[in-house]
């Protein structure tokens, strides 16, 4: 048995990413539960059909059934098992644990939800979820996690306010969308696509990631000071730098970098899964012989418009706005998402050296056409700072985009007492552009 239901302009939105960078793309979110020893298969089993047959989300599959419409499957994600031959009874490397769950799809069929159940010994230590990203958020990667510890625990999971089917069905003020498509028209109307930071060119391209940790407070302490003598958010501090990092490695003065919003307003939406994110542009205009305090004002500017008109979805804006498809796919065109996190809790990544880097290959990248996907994290805590790069594109690019990670870190080191300098005197403090990244292979 099979449905058919109108899709809402945020998963239209991931329609058209999926089409623009190919299921290569695709990174999945992942939960790993221990599983007490008197639990069995079976009743691991029943907890994942019945959170299956609850979040009608986890079986989307997001695909070529109709051209607005989303096929849901009736049927339950399989259960693996899989051995693990070492490890403390009820843990896995998080790393391996990582990797585990980023193979449980299979790049061939539908992407969905998978879960395996990690033997040890005698007995289940170890309970994997992997859900891709086209079908669940970061908030809904802890509503799984939270809801299947309920259900493998026996309880019994709370009355949903709302249904999958309903967040789907509803759809956005068409009104709201020519809105905003015109403020967008307004701001990206003399930005053209973000080109030659990454290399292109390849047909081989791949999906590669790079972790760096770095112990001690340095940049939690960094990345606060240099907010406040900035009078913006960490955030915008990290974006402002980012962008005299791509002004260098291009001279383009105008371009876009992306950050995701969420758009789950709606309490009801706060428990159920499904991917309600937006990408929204920032806009950044370097002029080199302006303050960093002015590049930061401006970015701060770029970050309120796109909380502000969060409304409509990427592939709306794309069909409203004249240029912005061009910057997303164009020729050479790079894509650059950015994320950051100030956590005021002490984080285990501290564990283990003071620096290291870990480096994974996760798969091919087959875009539409030839254009780089980058994202870069920044995690802030009182004792790490962790840089995640993800890259898909030639092979190598990932040490390009690690270098610009690493070019943001070297610039908070210089921002306090520099917020009157001039651009151009900041990004001439970098190294060259092309610098070694030392690497320690990852656990594969």
């Amino acid at each position: 048995m099979s449905r058919l239901f109108p899709l809402t302009a945020e998963q239209r939105s991931l329609l058209y990413f999926q089409n623009l960078f190919g299921p290569g793309v695709a990174l999945n979110l992942t939960t790993a539960l221990p599983v007490p020893a008197e639990i069995s298969y079976d009743r691991v089993a029943g907890a994942v059909e019945r959170l299956a047959k609850r979040h009608g989300g986890l079986r989307a599959q997001l695909g070529a059934s109709a051209a607005d419409g989303q096929f849901v499957a009736d049927e339950t994600p399989p259960l693996l098992v899989a051995e693990e031959q070492s490890g403390c009874p009820g843990r896995v490397p998080a790393r391996r644990a990582w990797l585990r769950c980023a193979d449980l799809f299979d790049p061939r069929g539908p992407r969905r939800a998978r879960f395996e159940l990690i033997r040890q010994g005698q007995r289940y230590g170890v309970l994997l979820g992997a859900l891709d990203h086209l079908v669940a958020d970061g908030t809904s990667a802890e509503i799984v996690t939270r809801d299947l510890a309920l259900l493998l625990d026996g309880g019994a999971l709370p009355e949903l306010p709302m249904t999958f089917q309903d967040v789907c069905r509803a759809q956005p003020s068409t009104d709201r969308v020519a809105e905003e498509a015109g403020e967008w028209a307004r701001r990206l109307g003399d930005v053209a696509p973000l080109t030659g930071v990454m290399p292109h060119g390849a047909a081989d391209g791949v999906r590669a990631q790079r972790d760096r940790h770095r112990a001690g407070g340095a940049g939690y302490h960094a990345v606060q000071l240099a907010a406040r003598e900035l009078k913006c958010s960490p955030f915008v501090v990290i974006a402002a730098l980012c962008a005299i990092s791509l002004w260098r490695r291009t001279a383009q003065e105008r371009f876009l970098v992306h950050t995701p919003i969420s758009t789950r307003r709606d309490p009801a939406r706060q428990v159920s899964v499904g991917n309600f994110v937006n990408d929204r542009p920032l806009v950044c205009r370097v002029s080199p012989g302006e303050s960093l305090l002015t590049l930061a004002k401006r970015i701060r500017g770029s970050c309120a418009a796109a909380l502000r008109h969060s409304y409509a979805s990427v592939s709306d804006l794309v069909r409203a706005v004249r240029g912005y498809e061009n910057c997303l796919q164009g020729a050479d065109a790079d894509y650059v998402q950015l994320h950051v996190q100030v956590d005021d809790r002490r984080s285990a990544a501290g564990e283990g050296p003071s620096d290291r880097v870990e480096r994974s290959v996760l798969g091919p990248f087959r875009p539409s056409g030839d254009v780089t996907c980058t994202t870069l994290r920044f995690h802030f805590s009182p004792d790490v700072t962790w840089t995640r790069t993800f890259f898909g594109g030639r092979r190598g690019g990932d040490e390009v985009a690690a270098e610009v990670s690493d070019d943001v870190l070297r610039l908070l080191e210089l921002v306090p007492g520099s917020g009157t300098a001039p651009v151009r005197w900041l990004a001439e403090e970098l190294p060259p552009v092309g610098g070694a990244i030392p690497v320690i292979e990852g656990d594969r």
